[in-house]
């Protein structure tokens, strides 16, 4: 006769076998996760400064990162013919400097750098900044040579740039950071911020911090 509590003893023990596995496999990824944690190599944050990098703006005139020394500025990132997170971007820009305003701060100036720069001529920005009711005394729009935008993006501010697709082809995008950057006179990058309600607070308050500090 066979003994037909084998196989119920048998199916117990690979049971138990099987969890104490799992347990034992949990506890070597969070020693790996540790252990990596601890190794990983250190990240670096603003601040930093930027270097002067020779761009355009709207009117067509060079303009040098120079011209900012001694004010803060707020730089965000933009091209003119996106249809994705540009128009809340720069909505988001506009809502910003007339808070900014409100509060006697306009000498806090506003940047928007263009990643398109091949397509986004001072024409074309001066047509969209038009358009938007933007003040140019009070926030710049810019372009430039394509080695000099993608410099001062990558170099300068530390950030990714996507690559604009050939003539011919459609575009859908051109990858940048909706995140704007605070800028102290001293052409210091002293953080990033998001563009919700709490980032573009918090940017309001070290503005003017940053501003107060430097008067």
């Amino acid at each position: 006769m066979t003994d037909r509590s084998v196989a119920p003893s048998r199916r117990r023990d690979r049971l138990i076998l099987g969890v104490l596995l799992g347990i034992l496999l949990g506890l070597l990824i969070v020693a790996m996760a540790e252990w990596a944690t601890d190794r990983a190599p250190e990240t670096t944050g603003p601040p930093w400064t930027l270097p002067d990098v020779r761009l355009i703006d709207s009117s067509g005139s060079d303009y040098f990162l120079t011209s900012l020394r001694g004010r803060v500025w707020i730089a965000g990132f933009f091209f003119t013919r996106c249809q994705s997170i540009c128009p809340r971007l720069i909505a988001d820009q506009a809502g910003l400097a007339q808070r900014l305003d409100e509060a006697g701060l306009r000498r806090i100036h506003l940047v928007s750098i263009s990643v398109d720069p091949a397509h986004d001529t001072p024409e074309q920005l001066q047509a969209y900044g038009d358009a938007r009711g933007i003040d140019f005394d009070r926030w710049t729009l810019l372009t430039g040579s394509p080695d000099d935008v993608r410099r001062l993006v990558e170099s300068g501010f530390r950030i990714a740039m996507g690559i604009a697709p050939p003539e011919g082809v459609d575009l859908f995008d051109i990858a940048h950071t909706a995140r704007l950057a605070l800028v102290g006179p001293d052409g210091v990058v002293s953080g990033f911020y998001e563009t919700d309600r709490a980032g573009l607070d918090a940017i309001f308050r070290d503005g003017a911090q940053l501003a107060a500090k430097h008067r």
